[in-house]
């Protein structure tokens, strides 16, 4: 066995155990941020638009992440799992830089490796994959753009990244229907759905969504199914959803939590922060004080 393909494995058992430990089967979707406070490390958001994310290791561990204003939220997920990966595998100290274009290679070493993998799987395990797919009646065989998109947002990861996962990761799709899958662009699939959030962002809280939490900014829109029951202030109803029947749009408007009763057994909480929130995430979705 290789170097590379222990240190492959290595990463892989710490995923799987991970949401073992926290009682997590390899079905559910997950967020990174939650898991990782849960985990007891501080989980900071910061103005710095040339960090991908960093990992400090000290008796206080640390992660840091740029704010929502400069990532995508799928793309700020994945790399707070990266990091987290670096503390459950004992990594040091690791700062990764951003690259404009993902298509930029840089030389990784096996510690980086690792944290990616480790990130990969424990996001995008294929059961999780299969599962969403399932839930949603969307074939595995031949899917759509939206279809990923869908699954992505579930799952806590940006569109190529679920699609990489699925095609390199997991050999679940082909290298030609991942090609294809990878023309379209998120904002055009946005688009498709409402058009307005080409401006913004968009996520779709389907009637199949099992994940506990659904984190969004304030400026999103979200969809919700029309039976949906909430209470709150968060979000305000905008236009019924064409392009997704029995949906509802709604605009992101204020920060705070709500909670969303998707079907008789489950509810989601809502939680909204402004884009460009600095400081602990545990602390970005308290509502503002009321004006005097």
């Amino acid at each position: 066995m290789s170097a590379n393909q222990k240190v492959t494995n290595q990463a892989l058992r710490a995923a799987f155990e991970l949401r073992r430990s926290l009682s997590l089967t390899i079905f559910a979707p997950l967020h990174a941020m939650e898991i990782a406070s849960q985990l007891g490390l501080d989980v900071r958001m910061e103005d710095c638009p040339s960090l991908e994310g960093m990992y400090l290791r000290d008796a206080r561990p640390r992660i840091f992440l740029p704010h929502n204003g400069h990532r995508p939220r799928g793309r700020l997920l994945f790399s707070c799992a990266h990091e987290l990966g670096h503390h459950q595998l004992g990594h040091g100290t690791s700062a990764d830089k951003y690259l404009a274009d993902d298509n930029e290679v840089s030389a990784k070493t096996p510690d980086e490796i690792a944290a990616d993998t480790f990130a990969s799987h424990l996001l995008m395990p294929r059961q999780a994959i299969v599962k969403s797919f399932s839930r949603r009646r969307l074939s595995l065989d031949n899917p759509s753009a939206l279809d990923c998109f869908l699954v992505s947002q579930e799952l806590g990861v940006g569109y190529t990244t679920l699609i990489t996962q699925m095609s390199a990761g997991l050999k679940m799709v082909s290298y030609s229907t991942a090609t294809k899958l990878k023309k379209a662009k998120p904002n055009d699939i946005r688009a498709s759905v409402w058009a307005d959030s080409r401006k913004t962002d968009l996520m779709v809280l389907d009637r199949h969504w099992i994940a506990p939490t659904c984190n969004v900014t304030r400026g999103d829109f979200v969809v919700l199914p029309s039976e949906i029951n909430h209470t709150g202030t968060c979000v305000n109803p905008v236009a019924t959803c064409t392009a997704l029947p029995g949906t509802d749009v709604y605009e992101v408007v204020a920060k705070g939590v709500q909670p969303l009763n998707t079907s008789a057994t489950t509810t989601v909480s809502l939680r909204v922060m402004d884009k460009d929130y600095i400081g602990t995430y545990p602390n970005s979705f308290l509502p503002e004080p009321p004006h005097e």
